[in-house]
């Protein structure tokens, strides 16, 4: 019985956020979602030129299509730190 309403309760929150409008800047080209994405992210410490490239897709509301799955990874250090940094 409690799994049933944990569902309910998920279901209901995430209605919720389906219904109200986002306060969220308007991305209209890929160089805002750049430029987004680089204002919300810190690499790691000693990232020094690390570098990852990430393919993701957009619904036409704006969400996303899955999770971004990184394509080219360009890290140096072992595989945690290439996990820390994507």
């Amino acid at each position: 019985m409690k799994s049933v309403a944990r569902r309910i309760a998920v279901a209901g929150v995430m209605l919720a956020g389906a219904v109200h409008a986002s306060s969220a800047a308007e991305l209209n080209t890929m160089d805002d979602v750049g430029a987004a994405i680089q204002a919300c992210w810190t690499p790691p410490a000693g990232a020094g030129t690390a570098s990852v490239t990430l393919s993701f897709s957009f619904k036409r509301d704006g969400t996303l299509i899955g999770p971004p799955r990184p394509t080219a990874i360009k890290v140096e250090g072992d595989a945690k730190a290439k996990k820390s940094f994507v």
